[in-house]
């Protein structure tokens, strides 16, 4: 594009004043990506991506969009006026039914599945955004390779709001055991994070060449004041080594 000013070929008219006198617009459209992770013989395919950007009458609108069949990001942010203190609203859209490809990007993980849903709202100022939203995992499954643990019958949820304070709850079931996570906490926004997970389980197995293990934790993990503390215990009610 031209910007008038000195110093620019084809320069018509004074310089800007300031961010109300910008004007301009970018897109960009990305198609056929791929990921190549080091220890794969075969790509991972990306999904396409359309994003634009324009600045005019002192603001800021950008768009993005993000797809494949099993993958769909969209979402939306505008600033007015365009400065620290402007007010910024947005919103950004979830949809993702298979979330095997993510396994390539941890050599542990043998198998993931499940489908994950979820919308975000932005508001606040870029100083001080603000965020509220809700994603939900369902019908997920994992396995582990190293060492072999599986999961079945995933299911979390995560709720956030504009103050800053959160939830998270998840759970999951072994053939014989059973698995439960809940957090909650605040300070999402101004640096003051407080929180207090529980994971409690019950008969989980896990499995390497060298031995065999079934345990129970109940374990709490605090955060606080810039400090963590997990206290709890972790039953091992059978071993094998072999």
């Amino acid at each position: 594009g031209r910007w008038p000013g000195p110093g620019y070929r084809g320069a018509r008219g004074p310089p800007p004043g300031g961010p109300a006198d910008l004007r301009g617009e970018v897109s960009l459209s990305a198609r056929d990506l791929a990921f190549v992770p080091a220890t794969e013989e075969e790509s991972v395919a990306l999904p396409d991506l359309e994003a634009s950007g324009r600045i005019e009458d002192g603001g800021l609108d950008v768009r993005l969009a993000a797809s494949d069949p099993a993958f769909n990001v969209v979402g939306d942010l505008a600033l007015a006026p365009l400065a620290t203190d402007g007010d910024l609203t947005g919103s950004v859209t979830v949809a993702i039914d298979d979330l095997a490809p993510a396994r390539v990007f941890d050599q542990r993980i043998e198998t993931l599945d499940g489908r994950v849903d979820g919308s975000l709202s932005i508001a606040g100022t870029p100083a001080a955004p603000r965020v509220t939203g809700r994603f939900e995992l369902a019908d997920g499954a994992l396995r582990l390779n190293d060492p072999d643990v599986r999961l079945e019958s995933l299911a979390a949820s995560l709720e956030v709001d504009d103050s800053g304070r959160f939830r998270l709850s998840g759970t999951g079931l072994q053939k014989d055991g059973q698995v439960r996570l809940d957090a909650s906490g605040s300070g999402l926004f101004d640096g003051a994070l407080q929180a207090e997970a529980a994971l409690r389980g019950e008969g989980l197995r896990a499995r390497h060449p060298d031995w065999e293990l079934t345990v129970s934790p109940d374990l709490t993990l605090t955060v606080a004041d810039g400090r963590a503390r997990l206290r709890g215990r972790v039953d091992v009610p059978a071993a094998e080594i072999r």
